[in-house]
């Protein structure tokens, strides 16, 4: 009927790709994920500093995932108003040829919202072949020039690059498109790793 439902689904509910740019998962809160604990967490040993301070690439963080859609405008009225996103900041991106939105969900995660704004780019051919969907991964480092030597060494080439981000070849990473990046999204609060 026309009624809402009065209990929560039995099991996680996921959205078909289509309808929301990429396939998203969600479930009710039940309380019960306070016993589960992370073994990470239960060592001395385990640092999260180490990935920022020992590792060649310099992490510092996830920075954000990069959706490719064709209306930003609706994009963002589904990330923001409707699951409720927290809108941080909009801008022309020249080295991905997009005009991009970012939002926070929840407290570690970063969606690029990002439309091409040139028929001929990159994003532009990806979505003609695969339609609206996941682009990339970003990772935040401390320094582009060491993350690009890093890469190099590892046979992963970068076929892009501008003053705070480097763009690398999805032929050398398996498939997947990686942004290595400098850049502070405004409004981003999450913490660094180390």
């Amino acid at each position: 009927g026309d009624q809402a439902p009065t209990e929560a689904p039995p099991g996680p509910l996921f959205t078909h790709p289509r309808d929301t740019y990429t396939q998203l998962q969600f479930m009710a809160y039940t309380g019960g994920m306070a016993e589960i604990s992370d073994p990470r967490f239960e060592s001395d040993a385990f640092d999260p500093g180490w990935w920022t301070r020992d590792h060649p690439l310099h992490l510092r963080k996830s920075s954000h995932v990069t959706l490719a859609v064709r209306d930003l405008e609706k994009a963002k009225h589904l990330f923001v108003d409707i699951l409720p996103g927290r809108f941080l900041h909009e801008e022309e991106r020249d080295l991905t040829e997009t005009r991009s939105a970012f939002v926070a969900l929840g407290t570690d995660l970063v969606i690029e919202l990002a439309e091409p704004t040139s028929t001929t780019s990159t994003m532009s051919s990806d979505m003609e072949e695969f339609g609206e969907s996941l682009y990339s991964l970003a990772f935040q480092v401390a320094d582009l020039g060491d993350a690009e030597q890093h890469l190099k060494a590892k046979g992963i080439e970068v076929v892009g690059r501008d003053d705070t981000t480097l763009l690398t070849d999805p032929a050398t990473t398996h498939g997947a498109r990686f942004l290595f990046t400098t850049f502070e999204i405004p409004g981003d609060a999450r913490p660094a790793w180390g």
